[in-house]
């Protein structure tokens, strides 16, 4: 596994789990399995072992899914793009969002899953899993547009495209 790919998993579970120590034995975890650096597996590994090592992460840290505090119809918020920001201040934002929402949002828009494959690996259903990606898209979109000189921000995405 290249030093790029170590990071972006370090960083991953990072974000997920708000746990350093546990990320880096994650990270740790994956360079002993034997056959990551068998160029037979090299393309299915990247694909696959990147679901099991979210599996992993989040069967250290379950997150909590007190939904009250974030089980509120989302308003029509957008983002900034999220290139104009630095990977300090979207770490910061991220990780303000409650870890259940944020994991929701994590898997369902940055990784890609599907919201069934989140539900399984976050054990929930998927009306929470949809209700906490929005709620984090909306409290993320807040967020990032707090710490701006209060200019209109280009939009990313609607929260309802982002949603749908």
């Amino acid at each position: 596994m290249h030093i790029d790919q170590l990071c972006n998993l370090y960083w991953l579970a990072y974000l997920l789990t708000g746990d350093r120590e546990s990320s880096l034995q994650a990270v740790i975890g994956t360079l002993e399995m034997g056959d990551a650096d068998d160029p037979f597996f090299e393309t299915w590994m990247s694909c696959w072992s990147r679901k099991i090592f979210i599996a992993k992460v989040l069967g250290a840290v379950t997150p909590r899914m007190n939904a009250s505090p974030w089980l509120r119809p989302a308003k029509n918020l957008s983002l900034h793009c999220l290139d104009t920001f630095d990977k300090p201040e979207l770490e910061q934002a991220l990780l303000a969002i409650d870890q259940f929402p944020r994991c929701a949002l994590l898997l369902t828009v940055f990784e890609k899953l599907s919201i069934e494959d989140t539900a399984t690996l976050l054990n929930a259903d998927v009306k929470l899993v949809k209700a906490g990606r929005a709620a984090a898209l909306a409290q993320l979109a807040s967020l990032l547009n707090q710490g701006r000189d209060g200019a209109p921000a280009p939009a990313l995405r609607t929260l309802q495209e982002l949603t749908a």
